[in-house]
């Protein structure tokens, strides 16, 4: 999205949770990654079109939706600007729709929809 890659991956001990990668200048390799620790498992990952905002479906018993500023990210601050603590247990999947302007949340128990702040 907007010239960048955002991945994420199991908890772990070897490196934080949330990736992203700079492929604006591809096939030149990106020197690094920026990397940001959630807490938990992020176990799903959506952006807005215009490449401004992050969601993150995460594990995090206090902050099951995460969103994070993709220019703060790449610009190697703290990138969250925003979180979500549900009552339903764990993010298992997130999706953002830019024409109602709302999140689409899925927890363990419950399909949660946000509207941005």
């Amino acid at each position: 999205v907007g010239g960048y890659v955002l991945l994420s991956r199991d908890a772990g001990d070897v490196t934080e949770e949330l990736h992203l990668f700079d492929v604006s200048s591809v096939p030149v390799p990106a020197s690094a990654p920026w990397n940001h620790e959630v807490g938990a498992v992020a176990s799903g990952l959506a952006a807005d079109l215009t490449a401004s905002y992050g969601f993150v479906a995460t594990g995090n018993s206090s902050k099951e939706l995460v969103v994070v500023d993709l220019a703060r990210f790449a610009a190697g601050q703290n990138p969250e600007v925003a979180s979500y603590d549900t009552t339903t247990g764990a993010g298992r999947g997130v999706t953002y729709s830019i024409s109602h302007d709302r999140v689409f949340l899925l927890t363990n128990k419950a399909f949660i929809v946000i509207k941005p702040g």
